[in-house]
């Protein structure tokens, strides 16, 4: 009875590890697997360094989309003496030889990066960013062994094997990491090695880290030359709004790609029955569209079609005669990004350098009722700014992978609401809002974690707080439930240009969760509708190159626009070198009611008077009613044009940058044919 009963068991048992590899294997056999290739180098230099003995590694030419960058722990050489040293330093080169005489002569682009340094100690990444979770990439590499000949310490080490780590997204113990030779005696010095790390990102990871360590069998006297790097993955496009997602019915917004794709094709698709049908309509990079009512767009790029795009459309900003206006952001946190491990820049442009821990970060105002953590988790009553939780903060704060709007280590703010804890978490006080305008609220806020959800319940108040201005309801967020955006009603101020943000937590008994992250806190206000200037309306280029070519600057004059202007706008185009100087802008003649501008030759128009082949001029185009232009002296001093004015009754156009590009030609010297033993021709010869 007893064998029976174990049999029993064991058959059960088996059925049950059958089953769950049954289940989990698709998870395997279907992962994607694309031939784009999403990044790679060869080390050739950018056309501006072409000619430098050396250079640093971010001048090296990079193939598939933008945004992937190289990095190393190692030293920029200050000059080829370095690599005579006992220095740790890295230089990119067209020749190893170049930087020492004992180093391999070989004509080949490389970074050469000296092995002055710990065992698995890190070298070198390459960090790619934007491709398809859970798809397949292939990663190859070509690296050199560069010894350094006759020294003592390779005689010395002429047999021992020199060994690297590579691995694609190790974590932060070495695991993913394997080892791999360079071999050693003649057969390994200067030869080149290929190798080739097959794999699968997981499920939740659109990114991937190629890092290189030294491995445990090195001699300090040598070096690697990395020449070639390819890797071949699944792009992950995505489509960015100029408006966001949410736009008032009539505008205009630009729809552009997450990134340049440097792609041969583009093809965007718009459909207004929410996916039944699309049609084509456009094959630019990106295209301007006036919504007029719930769309969702698509793009496919090189055959790999982006996630749909959905666009609703509300009825906002109408003033006492049923005239719609736009809306544009006043105020914009989004809690700004991490360039490095050691390095954070804010939503406001304040960088810090020298991080209390990697990928964290505070906040410059006062988290009520909990602290900083400087390292380590972000446990109970503690908050920081970080990056992809689940890897720089804590395994169990996994919940949301990225921050709302994916950014490349993108911030948002975590609150490890404290234990028990009833009350207010986050009160902050937004100044420089414009009286009397209709004013719009929006941030995104989730849970963290698997465990108890955060119930919260978010304020607008007046500036002493002593009125609630508008309020969103209690709030529940759900494990699991992602990004969940917060609203209140629209509202505007009178009496004041100021508001308090304040979030109450209500939830209470927490033993174990609530555990709050926010992100992209955003105030729109009424205004203008917005006007975007191109350089070449067609191809909706912004920025371009001029010579004596003739330049068509224009913009696409929407419906509301036409409308919100009485269907009279006056257009005023200004050009300037010095952009951010509002007092530098200089009109190109008067209001006009046409909204182009033709430079029939920029080479020979006063706007580029003076300028040299590499620098700049900038333009941008106001439109405003006739009598606003009139109570301007039409935007001349010291009635100047403000862009940041929040009040303004124009519109105007972000400044789009010509460069002039039109080198100088100089009439070759005279010269005179000499021979010191003369020229002798038969009859019927010539020569030239």
């Amino acid at each position: 009875m007893k064998v029976q009963q174990k049999k029993s068991r064991l058959y059960a048992y088996m059925f049950v590890v059958t089953v769950i590899v049954f289940i989990m294997t698709p998870f395997f056999i279907y992962a994607q697997t694309c031939t784009n290739t999403v990044g790679g180098t060869t080390f050739n230099p950018i056309p501006e360094h072409m000619n430098d003995y050396y250079f640093h590694m971010n001048f090296a030419e990079q193939d598939g989309p933008s945004g992937n960058f190289l990095t190393s722990p190692a030293a920029l050489a200050s000059d080829a003496l370095d690599f005579l040293g006992n220095n740790f330093v890295y230089a990119v080169t067209s020749n190893p030889n170049k930087l020492r005489s004992d180093f391999v002569d070989v004509d080949d682009f490389m970074c050469v990066i000296k092995l002055q340094t710990g065992t698995n100690s890190p070298l070198f990444n390459y960090n790619i960013y934007g491709l398809q979770p859970g798809s397949n990439y292939s990663v190859r590499l070509k690296i050199y062994h560069l010894p350094i000949f006759d020294s003592d310490c390779h005689n010395s080490n002429k047999w021992q094997q020199t060994n690297l780590r590579i691995g694609v997204n190790p974590d932060q113990y070495g695991n993913g990491l394997s080892d791999y030779s360079l071999g050693s005696e003649a057969a390994s010095w200067g030869k080149s090695f290929d190798f080739t790390i097959n794999g699968t990102l997981a499920a939740g990871e659109s990114n991937l880290n190629l890092e290189i360590r030294t491995g445990y069998n090195f001699h300090t006297c040598s070096a690697i030359g990395i020449a070639e790097i390819e890797v071949i993955g699944c792009l992950n496009p995505k489509i960015k709004s100029s408006q966001g997602n949410e736009v008032c019915t009539g505008e205009q917004t630009l729809l552009t790609l997450d990134k340049e794709y440097y792609a041969n094709s583009y093809v965007w698709q718009k459909s207004t029955n929410g996916g039944s049908t699309w049609s084509n309509i456009s094959t630019q990079k990106s295209i301007v569209d006036q919504v007029t009512k719930n769309s969702v767009y698509r793009a496919v790029v090189d055959g790999t079609t982006t996630p749909n795009y959905t666009i609703t459309t509300i009825t906002c900003c109408v003033d006492a005669s049923g005239n719609a206006s736009s809306r544009e952001v006043v105020f914009y946190d989004d809690f700004g990004r991490f360039l490095d491990e050691n390095t954070y820049i804010d939503a406001f442009g304040t960088t810090t350098v020298g991080l209390t821990a990697p990928f964290r970060a505070p906040v410059p105002y006062v988290i009520p009722n909990h602290q900083y953590s400087v390292s380590g988790p972000v446990d109970d009553g503690w908050y920081a700014v970080s990056s992809y939780m689940y890897k720089n903060v804590a395994t169990w704060l996994g919940a949301l992978a990225q921050d709302h709007s994916e950014e490349q280590d993108g911030g948002y703010l975590i609150i490890n609401v404290n234990h028990n804890f009833k009350g207010i978490i986050y009160d902050r006080l937004i100044t420089g809002l414009c009286e009397g305008k209709e004013l719009y609220f929006d941030a995104f806020a989730g849970n963290a974690s698997d465990a108890q959800p955060p119930v919260i319940q978010l304020r607008i108040k007046s500036p002493d707080g002593s009125v609630v201005l508008a309020q969103s309801p209690p709030m529940t967020l759900a494990a699991g439930s992602g990004w969940n955006r917060i609203q209140v009603p629209p509202f505007t101020l009178n009496g004041y240009t100021s508001v308090r943000i304040e979030i109450d937590s209500q939830g209470e008994g927490w033993t174990s969760g609530n555990d709050l992250v926010l992100d992209d806190i955003k105030i729109m206000a009424c205004a203008p509708p917005r006007v975007d200037l191109f350089s070449d309306l067609p191809s909706l280029t912004k920025d371009g190159e001029v010579c004596s070519d003739p330049v068509d600057l224009g913009i696409s004059v929407s419906d509301l626009l036409l409308s919100f202007y009485n269907n009279a706008p006056r257009f005023l185009y200004q050009w300037t070198t010095t952009p951010n100087n509002n007092t530098s802008w200089k009109n190109i003649g008067t209001p006009q009611s046409v909204a182009s501008l033709v430079i029939s030759d920029p080479s020979a128009s006063p706007y580029f008077s003076g300028v040299q082949t590499g620098e700049h001029v900038y333009f941008r185009v106001i439109a405003a009613m006739t009598s606003v232009f009139t109570a301007h002296s039409n935007f001349t001093a010291p009635h100047y044009a403000d862009p940041n004015d929040l009040c303004k009754n124009y519109s105007i156009s972000d400044p789009i940058q010509l460069t002039y590009n039109c080198p100088t030609c100089k009439k070759p010297d005279s010269f005179t044919i000499n021979s010191s033993n003369g020229l002798g021709l038969c009859p019927g010869e010539s020569t030239v």
